[in-house]
Order: C-alpha cells, then structure tokens, then sequence
C-alpha cells in the first residue's frame, strides 16, 4: 500500500453510490461481433483494393502525406501528432465509460482513453485515473465499471501483446504519430532519429548518416506508453475516413475535430503577429523567441520526463544535495540561516501599529532587517522543489553543442564545459562515475551558474540558463503564454534551490579554503549569490517574482461565490453550483459516520477498551512545555485514560488474545518474538487514513478555516524543540489552537485562532491519540528501524500519515472525495476555505469574531488579512471566550454535537 491511497480508496469503498449516468446518442453505430473474436493485434483480413493500396504505397508518399521531413521537424522529445479515428470504439448504453472518458477499441480488446489516447488495461484503470486524470477518479466504482464493460459483450484482454511489426490499418481511438522511414527500407518506420540513425548503423554501415537529410514520414502507433510488449511503436496506415453512411451526430464530430486542428494551427502561424502580454515584454521573453514558431520542440526541452520506475541517476543527484542541505541545517547558525532566508537585508519594514511619520528610533520602531522565519527542512518524499532545479539540468543536457539543438542557449564557454562533464558523468557506467561523484558533479555545475554575473546584453536578452527555463516553462506547446500565477511556484522552488546549493557550498568551502576561514566569513563572501540587488540567477528570480505577484492580484477576477438567499444566508452559489446548508450537513454525518467504521476497524473487536467520558472532565496545564508533554502525560488524567496504569493498553490487549497475537507476532525457533512488519504497515495505513479523516473533519466542522501548512504541523504533544502544543483542555472543551502565519509580516506577531472541536471529533480524536497512537508508535520502530525523525513525528504530530506528515494534495484530495459525493461538487481546500470564510463572514464586520477567525472580511480586505484593532489578540481569555461561542454557533448550523465535557 502506497502512501496517500489509504484514505481515499477507503473512502471511496464506503461512500453510498452515486448515480453516475450520463445520455448518449442511441443510434451509436456498433461494429459486427466477428471484430472482437480475435486474440492478437490482427485486424480483419484487407479488402483486394487496401493490399493493392498498400503495395502502391511501398516506399512512396501516402495518401495526404507531406513531401518530407528533416530531423529537425521532429525531434526525439516533441514527436507530431495527428488525431486518431474513433469511429469503430464502443461504449456502454448507460455511458458510464463515457463518464469515465474511456470507451472499448473491439480489434485491440482494451480500453481506450479518450484523452491520453492511449490502451488501458481494465485492472489499470485506478492506477491510470489517479496518475492522469484525477478529477474522475472519486467518479470510479469499480463494479459499475466491470458491469459497463459486460454491456458491451467485448472480452477484455488481461496482459499486453506484442503488436508486431507488420504494417497494418490504424487502430481506432490510438493516437497516430508522425516518425521517419528509411529511404533504404521502403515500408519501414522509426519514432525518433536517434532510432533511425541506429538503424543505419546496423543495416546500412556503408551509407553516410546525415541528420539534416529530408526523410520521407512514416505513420506510426504505440498502444501503450507502459512498459511491456506493447509499448514497441509500429506501422500503420492513415486511410481518408469519408463519412458516407454515419449518422448526423458523428458527421458533426469531425466537423468540430476539423475546425479545432485549424484553430491551433493558425494560432501557431500567428504568434509573432498577435500581440504579447506587455509583462512578458517586460521580462523580455518575446525578444528571446523572435521568430520562433517551433513551439512544441521550445516546450519539450524543459519538460520532465514521466514519473514511472526509479529516478534517473540526475534526479536522484539532486535529491541528494537536498538532503544533504536538511543535514546541515541543524550544523549551521541561526544568523547565516536568517541571511540565507533574507531576499535584501538592507530593507526596513515599518510596524503595521505606527505611522512612518511618527518615526524617530529606528530601533524601536522598525523591525530588523532578517527575516525571522526559520530556514526550515523539507519533509522527505517532498520532490516538488527538486523537480524545477532538475528541469533546468535537462534543459542544459539537452541544449548543449553536441547535440546540435536548434535552440541556442549562448551559455559561457566554462558552464558548458561542466555541462558536458555532467553529461559523460551520467552517461558512464556506475563504475568509472559512482552516485557520489555524479551529485558533486552537479553540485559544480549549480554553484558556476548561482555565482556567476549574468548581465542582459542588447544581444543576448536572457543569458542565465536558469531563467531561460523559466521562460521556456512558461510558454505552451500552440504559442500562448500562461499565466503570471502560474509562474509564481516555480520561481519559488527555485529561490529554495539557490539556497539549499548556497547552504551545501558554503561548508564545503569551509573545509577546502586555506585558513579555515570560519562559517560567518564564507556566508558573507557568498551573499551577493543569495540577496537582491545584484546580476545573479537568486536576484533575476526575486524580481521576476514580484512582477508575476503584483500582476497576478492585480488581474480582476468575476466572483464565484455568493448568497442566493443573503437574508438567510443558507444557499451559496459556487461557479453555478449552489450549496445548501443541509447538504454541509448531511456531508459531516457521513464522515462521521466513516470515522466510527475506521476507528472499529483499528481496535479488532476489543471495543470493550473504549473510554467513557460520561461525567468525566479533562484538565490541562497550557504552560506546561516539556518535551512530550501532553494532556495524556498530565497525572491528572490518567484515572479516565489509563485506569489500570497501562498506557499501552492495546498492545497488551493484542499480546493476550492468541487470534491477534498471531495476527501480528511470531515466534522464531530459538523462542525470539517478532513483529510482523506487513501487518504492521497494513495497520499504520488504516490508522493514516482515520488521522486525514479527522482533519477533514476539522476543516469542514465551522471553525477558523486554516491553510495546509498551519493543519500539517499541529501538534498534541511539545516537541524536542520546544515546538508549540497545539491541542489543549480550555474550560470544558477540547481546543485546537491554530497558528495563523500569514499575520507574522502583517502585524509583526503570529495570530493563535481557537478552534473548538465539537462532541465527536474530540471523542475520535482522543481515542486515536490515548489508545491507538501507543501502539502505533510501538510498530513504527518495527517498520522505520533507527529513523529516530519518524518517531519523533508519531511522538508529538497530532495528523500523520504513513510515516510522513500530509500534505496539501494529500488533503485537498479528501476534500474534493467528501465535497464532490455529498455537495455534487469537486472542492479542494482553497475552495473549502473560501466557502467556510463566506460561513463565517455572516455579518461583514471586521469586529465580529467570525470575521476574525475567517481572517478575511469585506471591511478589512485591503490590508490582505484581518486586523481587528476592536478585538484582543493574542491568548486572551475574553478572545477564546468568543471564539467558543462561534464555534458552537457554526457546530449548531451545521446539525453536529458541540463538545463539552463535565464541568468542574
């Protein structure tokens, strides 16, 4: 079981179904049965007329073909497309495949998606929705999706087969690629020229391979990109469908296929005739590409390749330099981390409580120059900020001399010297290079290009590699540019790299310089690398990311949101969609209801160790700050927790029921007792998906709605480091407080926003972490073996999944599972806070608590973020006080039980 697919496929399983039909046209002609009786990849035996068609066509042009094709047209990475027919594809009467986007090709006997245009095997069908399509994936029930298939009186092949070589008719549904054919072998195809040029060197030694000599095309299919039998490319012939006997609704498909392909095509033509967004005249990104229209081949030299089987030897020499950085970071000063995290230290930021004319002691008034947020250690198996530094490697492999690319990138004589080095680095065998000499390879190559001055000339507008990658991601395959918001998170990610490689550089130094000059003194020689204000790849992507920012909120947006009824406020429109109140409802029942099955499930039948809060009270020390200390460890309590003194209480339990023991233990021939370590995962994934439970529950229960990094990192016990202790006993209530960073630039303080849990969130809530996180904790040691980071996480994490904390997508998916199920709409969590900040803005008034801990009203949106001069801040009593009533108020509207528990 892999990490995140826990929750959702649990999900999935229990949620009642949904009635998924979909009309089609009923006069969708169908094929002859005799088409599906086949076992190979064979199609129905060719008419007189097709083989004499066929032997015409032997070494010369094809019907509609273009004269010739050089190897520049297409290139190994960006190969041209033409539509695929799908005119013999068969769906079920329902349309259920259609819902899906798949239909059922009758020759191949597998399913076709209809986007990717490409075979999927029905036992696939998860794994390809999850990794291509995941919008459709809470839509999958894989009982319809086998009755659907029946329907269709199509028997489905359950293995690849090797289609051959042979030329053949195109299969419907398949996409039709456009390659070469050997002038020397008449009927002969290759998708690449690199697989050309190795035919030449096989087949015909004595003839001189020219890459820029015109090759006639050769039309090609591949049924499957997935590794196996099938995923050879090969002959086929694109025949002129003409439409005589098809009905009116497929003519009018074509119509529309048409005029879709001449769209794109005069919108490639005209790009440099239309007029470019003036931020990207700006950035100057237009004067890099005049004359350019070879947009697919421009695209394709910053694209990642696909994520199936183990990382490329490059990819896992950048994932190395991060961690090592996660390393060091504990080894290095807080004052060189500051400087590493300070884009321009030489800036004063007024207090937002002062007026700037009221200034007269600077260091009473202005905030210090370094920032205070901490340089923080990347969770691991978080690739996404060492995929945009990847990307620009493989644009220098890419782009480098020796492969002659029609792209130059005017990179300086010495880069590219290290490009080749991490070239041959990468291409020799483990042997003669080993990882560890291919990360420090790299590490060379990133430190040259953070270092080095890149100033613009009138020739060169862009010479850094790094912003041409930038520039180059920015751009799609038909012309257009994207979005300025689209280009924020990758220069982030980047910003992250320089820093991560300037942290790494900066202590190999250390030991490599004579003198040992000490840490302080290299961070300083190296900070023009890492601080605005100077012709350097860090300072090109500050800048670049303040002028994406401001033009992305400047851009006006339409509203989608509002209140159908604002009198009563019970029905909100979302983009068309309206959201009833009661449905909310209804929504929060049922995942409680799940909760309950998920909690049963983790505790085996021993049902009888459940707590009874009935009459109980908790109590808490808030100031209490030692490390693990939790509401758990408090003396206190451990009459209503651990009434025998047993704080393992479930893992005693398993060891004296035999059924469980031998669940989960063995005992070896000299009489040791082991920990089944499958088991063991199958329960700690369960538990994972009963933790994403609860804090879906938490964002959709009508408290202040957090953002994905404050609900990650909460904790229910005091860290190692002093870390915060989120879940506290206020009065007669279970509280999560919530630390709102966002007010940290704002106010020059954190906002702490309580959240009241109601009755049965607490109730799960302190069941897992009482009874279930012990034993958790005691298989972790069994599973994670001397990862002292993991346990520390199953220790003190009040929300982890396998091993790891969530993620934003990891909860943004459990959301769009719930929302889309029980609301008939996909919301993930932005669109959730949104909602929730609507709930909770009732009155609009920047001095309602609602509005508070919503940060966001109407009356104080122009400061960005709520600051309620009229409210007290910080852990004020009063300020809880109102915040519990809110609560109880939102827990009321929303038909759920408040918490409360006995008073004292």
């Amino acid at each position: 079981m892999r990490d995140g697919e826990t929750t959702s496929t649990a999900i999935l399983g229990s949620l009642p179904e949904k009635d998924l039909r979909v009309s089609s046209e009923e006069s969708l002609a169908k094929p002859s049965d005799d088409a599906c009786t086949g076992v190979d990849f064979q199609q129905q035996p060719a008419t007189a007329v097709q083989r004499e068609e066929e032997g015409a066509f032997a070494g010369q042009k094809r019907p509609n073909e273009e004269e010739h094709m050089t190897a520049d047209d297409v290139d190994d990475d960006n190969k041209l497309t033409r539509p695929s027919s799908s005119a013999g594809l068969r769906v079920d009467s329902e349309g259920y495949l259609t819902t899906l986007g798949l239909s059922i090709n009758p020759v191949l006997r597998y399913l076709v998606c209809s986007d990717c245009e490409r075979a999927v095997l029905e036992a696939e069908v998860r794994t390809h929705l999850r990794s291509y399509h995941k919008e459709t994936l809470p839509l999958l029930e894989p009982q319809k999706l086998r009755l659907a298939i029946g329907s269709t009186g199509v028997e489905l092949s359950d293995d690849w087969v090797d289609p051959g070589a042979h030329i053949r008719d195109a299969y419907d549904g398949i996409e039709i690629l456009v390659g070469y054919e050997c002038p020397e072998c008449p009927g002969s195809s290759f998708h690449a020229i690199s697989t050309l040029r190795s035919h030449y060197r096989s087949k015909h030694p004595q003839t001189k391979f020219d890459r820029n000599q015109a090759f006639p095309r050769a039309d090609m299919q591949q049924v499957t990109t997935a590794a196996g039998p099938a995923r050879k490319f090969f002959p086929v012939i694109v025949r002129n469908t003409v439409l005589q006997d098809a009905g009116i609704s497929d003519f009018v498909a074509q119509l529309e296929r048409t005029q879709r392909l001449q769209f794109k095509s005069v919108t490639a033509q005209e790009q440099d005739l239309r007029r470019h967004p003036e931020w990207i005249q700006r950035l100057r990104y237009s004067e890099a590409l005049k004359g350019r229209n070879d947009f697919p081949y421009l695209t394709g030299l910053t694209e990642l390749p696909k994520d199936v089987g183990p990382p490329s030897r490059l990819l896992r020499a950048v994932r190395e330099i991060t961690e090592q950085a996660n390393g060091l970071i504990p080894l290095t000063s807080e004052l060189i981390l500051r400087r590493l995290v300070t884009a321009d230290p030489k800036k004063r930021r007024v207090r937002s409580d002062k007026h700037p004319s009221d200034v007269c002691n600077l260091n009473l008034f202005y905030l210090s120059g370094y920032e205070h947020a901490p340089f923080k250690r990347l969770q691991k198996g978080d690739h996404a900020y060492d995929n945009e530094c990847y990307r620009v490697l493989l644009f220098l492999k890419r782009t480098r001399k020796s492969e002659r690319p029609t792209y130059d990138s005017h990179i300086p004589d010495d880069i590219a010297c290290l490009v080749e080095e991490m070239n041959d680095a990468l291409m020799a065998p483990n042997a003669t290079y080993s990882p560890a000499q291919v990360k420090e390879t790299v590490l060379a190559l990133l430190v040259a290009i953070y270092t080095r001055t890149w100033e613009p000339s009138e020739n060169n507008a862009i010479p850094d590699p790094v912003m041409q990658t930038v520039m180059l991601t920015m751009l799609d395959r038909d012309g257009r540019w994207k979005d300025a918001k689209d280009l924020t998170p990758t220069l982030a990610r980047l910003e992250r790299n320089v820093r991560t490689v300037m942290l790494v550089h900066m202590h190999r130094l250390r030991k490599s310089l004579p003198g040992s000059p000490s840490l302080d003194e290299i961070s300083l020689l190296l900070q023009k690398s890492y601080t605005e204000g100077y012709h350097s790849t860090f300072s090109a992507l500050i800048q670049t990311q303040h002028l994406a920012s401001s033009i992305a909120m400047s851009q006006p947006s339409a509203p989608t949101m509002y209140w159908v009824d604002p009198d009563s406020r019970r029905i909100l429109n979302y983009n068309g969609w309206n959201i009833h109140v009661d449905d909310w409802a209804r929504m929060m029942h049922a995942l409680h209801d799940r909760q309950d099955v998920v909690l049963k499930e983790l505790l085996m039948g021993e049902e009888d160790i459940l707590i009874d809060f009935t009459g109980k009270t908790l109590v808490d020390n808030p100031q209490q700050q030692s490390y693990c200390y939790s509401l758990f460890k408090d003396g206190r309590n451990s009459s209503l927790f651990y009434p025998d003194g047993n704080e393992n209480i479930l893992l005693h339990r398993v060891a004296s029921r035999p059924a469980l023991r031998r669940k989960f233990f063995r005992q070896s021939a000299d009489g040791e007792w082991h920990v089944l370590s499958t088991v063991a995962r199958q329960w700690m994934g369960k538990l994972a998906e009963l933790s994403g439970l609860n804090m879906s529950a938490l964002t959709l229960a009508g408290g202040g709605p957090a953002r994905s990094t404050e609900l990650t990192a909460l904790n229910y016990a005091c860290g190692r480091d002093g870390d915060m202790r989120n879940l506290v006993v206020y009065r007669n209530g279970l509280v999560i407080a919530k630390t709102y960073h966002k007010m940290g630039p704002t106010t020059g303080q954190l906002k702490l926003i309580p959240d009241i849990l109601d009755a049965h969130l607490s109730y799960v809530l302190l069941h897992e972490l009482a009874i279930l996180r012990p034993f958790a904790i005691m298989l972790a040691q069994t599973v994670f073996p001397n990862n002292e980071t993991i346990l520390e996480k199953y220790r003190c994490r009040l929300f982890l999944s396998y091993g790891r904390e969530f993620k934003c997508d990891d909860l943004s998916n459990l959301l769009a599972i719930w929302t889309s199920q029980y609301l008939k709409v996909s919301m993930t969590l932005r669109f959730v806070r949104q909602a929730m900040i609507a709930f909770k803005n009732a009155k609009e008034d920047s001095t309602d608590v609602d509005a508070f801990m919503a940060s966001h009203s109407s009356a104080v949106e122009f400061k960005r973020y709520a600051v309620l001069s009229e409210l007290p801040t910080g852990g004020s009593s009063k300020l809880w006080d109102e915040c519990r009533v809110a609560c109880r108020l939102m827990h009321i509207r929303f038909e759920i039980i408040p918490g409360e528990f006995a008073r004292s």
